[in-house]
């Protein structure tokens, strides 16, 4: 059979192929083993996630069950294991504020030049934290007492009665914390842990002894005697052989510059709406005015009656026998208006009255402790304090200072925000792994159980929830007025607030301030409770009228409802030095707040336009926010300042309570119960102030004057201990406004090199006298621009 033939170009075309065909094999071989390679990597990167997971996962366990046996031993120590502490709180070494600063240069300074090793120095402590203390030990079952040191008298430092009745509070709860209570705080942490199975009730508690001592309660400068009042609280007082108390009844003293300014030609024109609106009367007056008298003396003779009913009531008890053997009451008021008359009570007088349980040389609280570990010294010491000490409810073997436990319940807070993250992260493995979830069993994981995994889910959402506390504190200006609406909006942004706790320690201040504030907090979208610290009056109350709910304590100084302005006259007192300051304008009205523009008609008339809107819309504001009447708000108006027990029966306030009363309203009422407290704005340490302000000068925001005068006011600030924004001086003038009018004039001077003209509005929500003054210097500081240089030499 004759073979097929082929022809040239079909060899030619098979031999294309087959050439083809050889160059891509060792192409396709390649790209095999590149998948093959990325597969295998895959695989062992799966792996290597897959060991990394479960040694994450058993770390996790590891962790959890570190931090469950702190939860364990704290138990023990409930069923009577472990040590038994006294929480020694030294209220001579403490400066009770409403807010810490970050940075100070002032105790540092003081440190340095006494020498001081940091033993004895003042710790400035903030008022909340210092309750939330107490509280954590009334529920801390290894601290079973609390003692309270005064010292010598002359240094306890804190703001006024209002906050001395929070802490009383914090005392009591301490004393009853055997019971069952609903004060934030104080319940068992471990009654809220989110992995505790139910159990029967915890046995009953001792009750918790609390005393007392101090080197002297005399304090002449404090006739009120803020350090008894406080000591009162206490179950047992004790007090040294030498040691005496002041009881003289309460003083409130007003410098009045009206005739001081008159001499020097001066003249203060005020404008005023509420005929109780008494803060421009120390620019006008010489004395107390009958309406300014009446008020003042209505303020003291209530908030002494609280002080009496809460000495009465404290130490009711503790003279009981005495009472009997006197066949009547020891404590009704014929008696104080007696003490009020005596003078200084020396320590043997004061224990017979039963002002103090016992005299002793020296504190009692070694002798208390030695007297537990050693049966004959404390048959000693029963003898020598008799029926004044009932050593059977001293249980504690060791002391515990207030700066160590304050850093033992930071450490647990750690611990327990620690532990939660842990318990969140294992939880969510138990819901993709059932491997991980049995691993979580057998190491005593409950929550790996379905139902109380959906029970975790429940109390991490409940914890995600804060409550926002926005500090308004000091006099009311733009700076505390920008910072409080930054900390508002900031609050208002963050999905996790469900509630926001204004925190008002203000007599007031601008009414354009007040009034941004206000706005802001009208519009935030989140319910607002208010919390009212020693004072929030005039624009303090302006700013909280219309928050949902307003706790103040009986002390506490609010109201004022009313508004003044003031223009002040220099013209009489330039012309007595040869000076005459011409104007040209063009308007009648061009100049109405310049000190050196005489009062016209026109002038007036402004002024008193301005206060009678100022004043409607205050009380507008007051009734829509309190549900008043106008009728009702003008009779608890007309610049009328209440104390908290006044204001309550006048429908200005809803109930009693501090801080912490506040705060569990607005947990139980707007949370899920178990919100964190987050306080806005974060602190900022002085270094980043600066830099913040040389920021905002460079990108234009401010002037360089502008600039100049912030870093001068927190350089000053910061050196004096002070904080701008919360500690300006509300209860007498500041040698730092003086120093910053001064400054101010220089700064003129030195960057414009010419004229300004500084206009004042003069129109203020003001209950304190030296803020009245303090426009006065603010207006008086214009001289230095309208002056000729050569007057100033």
């Amino acid at each position: 059979m004759a073979e097929p033939t082929t022809t040239t170009a079909e060899k030619a075309n098979t031999a294309a192929a087959a050439t083809a065909t050889t160059g891509a094999a060792p192409q396709h071989q390649e790209r095999g083993m590149a998948r093959r390679l990325v597969s295998r990597l895959g695989g062992a990167t799966r792996t290597s996630l897959s060991i990394v997971g479960l040694g994450t996962v058993v770390w996790a366990a590891q962790e959890y069950q570190s931090l469950k046996g702190d939860t364990d031993s704290a138990a023990s120590n409930e069923q009577g294991q472990g040590k038994k502490r006294v929480l020694v709180v030294p209220f001579h070494r403490l400066r009770i504020v409403e807010q810490t600063k970050n940075m100070t240069l002032g105790p540092l300074l003081q440190r340095l030049s006494s020498g001081s090793s940091g033993s004895g120095e003042v710790v400035e402590m903030e008022l909340r934290e210092l309750v939330d203390l107490i509280h954590q030990a009334a529920a801390d079952p290894s601290i079973v007492a609390l003692q309270g040191t005064f010292g010598q008298g002359f240094q306890f430092s804190v703001g006024g009665y209002a906050q001395l009745e929070e802490i009383r509070n914090a005392i009591r709860l301490f004393q009853q914390s055997h019971r069952i209570h609903t004060e934030p705080n104080l319940l068992d942490p471990s009654d809220h842990h989110p992995n505790k199975s139910a159990s029967p009730p915890p046995p009953a508690r001792e009750p918790k002894y609390t005393f007392a001592y101090a080197d002297t309660f005399g304090h002449p400068m404090d006739t009120g005697n803020k350090e008894y009042f406080l000591a009162s609280e206490f179950q047992n007082i004790f007090l040294q052989d030498q040691g005496e108390i002041n009881l003289f009844g309460l003083s409130m003293s007003k410098t009045f510059w009206g005739g001081f300014l008159d001499n020097y030609g001066i003249k203060a024109h005020v404008f005023k709406h509420g005929k109780y609106k008494n803060a421009p009367n120390t620019v006008t007056e010489t004395e107390f005015t009958n309406e300014h008298y009446e008020n003042t003396f209505a303020i003291i003779e209530d908030i002494n009656q609280t002080i009496v009913d809460g000495i009465m009531s404290s130490r009711e008890t503790a003279t009981a026998d005495l009472a009997t053997e006197l066949d009547e009451r020891l404590w009704d008021y014929r008696m104080w208006r007696e003490l009020y008359s005596h003078g200084v009570l020396p320590s043997t007088v004061a224990a017979t009255l039963g002002l103090v349980d016992a005299c002793t040389p020296i504190d009692v609280l070694d002798h208390l402790l030695e007297a537990n570990k050693h049966d004959e010294v404390k048959a000693n010491l029963q003898v020598v304090f008799g029926k004044a000490l009932d050593l059977k409810k001293f249980r504690a073997t060791e002391a515990m200072p207030l700066q160590t436990y304050r850093a033992v319940v930071a450490k647990r807070k750690k611990q327990e925000a620690y532990q939660w993250r842990i318990l969140e992260f294992t939880n969510a493995w138990s819901e993709k792994s059932y491997l991980a979830r049995g691993l979580f069993y057998l190491l005593g994981y409950k929550t790996s159980n379905p139902d109380h995994m959906e029970m975790f889910k429940d109390e991490v959402k409940a914890r995600k929830e804060t409550i926002a506390q926005v500090n308004i504190i000091g006099s009311i200006n733009d700076n505390v007025a920008a910072a409080t609406m930054a900390a508002l909006k900031h609050a208002a942004k963050d999905k996790d607030v469900k509630c926001v706790i204004l925190r008002v320690d203000s007599p007031g201040g601008s009414v354009t301030a007040s009034e941004a504030i206000y706005q802001t907090c009208m519009h935030l979208g989140k319910p607002i409770v208010c919390s009212m610290g020693n004072v929030a009056a005039s624009g303090g109350y302006y700013v909280a009228a219309d928050c949902a709910r307003i706790f103040a304590s009986p002390t506490t100084i609010t109201g004022s409802i009313g508004v003044f302005g003031v223009k002040l006259d220099l013209t009489d007192f330039a012309s007595r030095y040869g000076v005459n300051v011409d104007h040209v304008t063009t308007g009648s009205n061009a100049a109405p707040s310049d000190p050196l523009q005489p009062m016209t008609l026109n002038i007036e008339k402004t002024f008193s336009r301005n206060v009678d809107r100022y004043y409607t819309h205050f009380k507008r504001i007051v009734s829509t926010g309190r549900h008043m009447s106008m009728d009702h708000v003008q009779s608890v108006a007309q610049g009328r300042v209440w104390t908290g027990e006044q204001a309550k029966e006048a429908g200005l306030i809803d109930e009693f309570g501090g801080l912490c009363r506040a705060i569990d309203y607005a947990r139980n009422t707007y949370t899920a119960g178990s919100a964190q407290l987050v306080v806005y704005p974060k602190q900022v340490s002085f270094r980043e102030r600066v830099a913040n302000l040389l920021t905002a000068n460079k990108n234009g925001a401010i002037s360089k004057k502008t600039m100049l005068m912030e870093i001068w006011d927190e350089t000053l600030a910061t050196a004096m201990g002070e904080s701008r924004a919360s500690s300006i001086s509300t209860h007498g003038s500041s040698d730092t406004d003086v120093l910053r009018t001064a400054v101010s004039s220089i700064l003129d001077k030195a960057i414009q090199g010419r004229n300004t003209n500084t206009n004042l509005s003069g129109i203020m929500l003001t209950m304190d006298e030296s803020d009245a003054l303090k426009l006065l210097l603010k207006s008086a500081s214009t001289m230095s621009d309208s002056f000729p240089p050569s007057f100033w030499g």
